[in-house]
């Protein structure tokens, strides 16, 4: 982008937004494996959390890579970080300090899902708790093992859906099927070519089926949190802006039944 802070990829099977005013450090990495010498760029932020990886494939051209990394090299070598505290978190209101009405009317005026964010902002509320707050009509709490049912009745329907995973400085997206769906003790992992997922499902301590009006009508999300609020992955149906909400995605995300009050 031309600031120069955020960037994006885009693609017919994912698209990345990159928020580079948090990258710190990148390394070229080849580490030696079973299957051989695995080379990939590592990107890192200001506390060392990983925020960005890319790896080389069977298919990537290894020509690239030397000069790759000699092009990028920087000159200082030296093996320490200037690592930084991470910034401690704003506190959250209470609940009597929010405004819940008005948080109510913003939300049923919402013609953009992109400006959820800037509603949170304004009223000064955490996101799992505006989704408390919201009222029934745009937020119900789900059971957190209804996840991977969702993603086994998406598979088995073949209905195609958005995947939201991110960090605070990276956030990936998948829009498609899902069909290789595996446990392997507490996770659960979509292995399919294009896209694999691992979801840890016992760090989900939440998950909320949240609708949002927008200008092309209600669109329909599953969110799951972790024990700190922090988002973990976000589902909706595949779509484009400018395209109402698929009616498959719809009734697969409504067909389950809300935790009650």
């Amino acid at each position: 982008m031309p600031s120069g802070q955020m960037g994006m990829v885009v693609s017919a099977d994912i698209d990345l937004r990159l928020f580079m005013t948090g990258w710190d450090s990148v390394f070229a990495v080849e580490e030696e494996t079973p299957r051989g010498t695995q080379r990939s760029i590592q990107i890192f932020d200001q506390q060392g959390c990983a925020v960005h990886k890319v790896f080389l494939t069977a298919g990537s051209e290894l020509e690239a890579w030397a000069p790759l990394v000699e092009r990028f090299r920087a000159e200082d070598q030296s093996p320490a970080l200037a690592l930084q505290p991470l910034p401690a978190a704003e506190p959250v209101k209470p609940d009597e300090l929010i405004e819940v009405d008005s948080l109510r009317q913003a939300w049923s005026q919402l013609k953009d899902t992109h400006h959820f964010f800037a509603l949170l902002r304004k009223h000064g509320t955490a996101r799992t708790q505006a989704l408390r707050l919201a009222g029934r009509e745009w937020a119900e709490p789900l059971a957190p093992e209804s996840l991977p049912l969702l993603l086994e009745q998406a598979a088995a329907a073949a209905v195609p859906v958005m995947v939201f995973v991110g960090n605070q400085h990276c956030i990936q997206i998948h829009s498609g099927p899902v069909k290789n769906l595996r446990w392997l003790d507490s996770w659960f992992n979509v292995m399919d070519p294009a896209f694999n997922l691992h979801l840890k499902t016992t760090s989900i301590a939440s998950l909320w089926r949240v609708r949002k009006p927008s200008s092309d009508g209600v669109i329909t999300s599953w969110e799951a949190f972790d024990a700190d609020g922090e988002m973990i992955v976000q589902l909706f149906g595949a779509r484009k802006p400018g395209i109402p909400e698929r009616t498959d995605w719809r009734e697969l995300a409504e067909s389950f039944a809300a935790l009650p009050a």
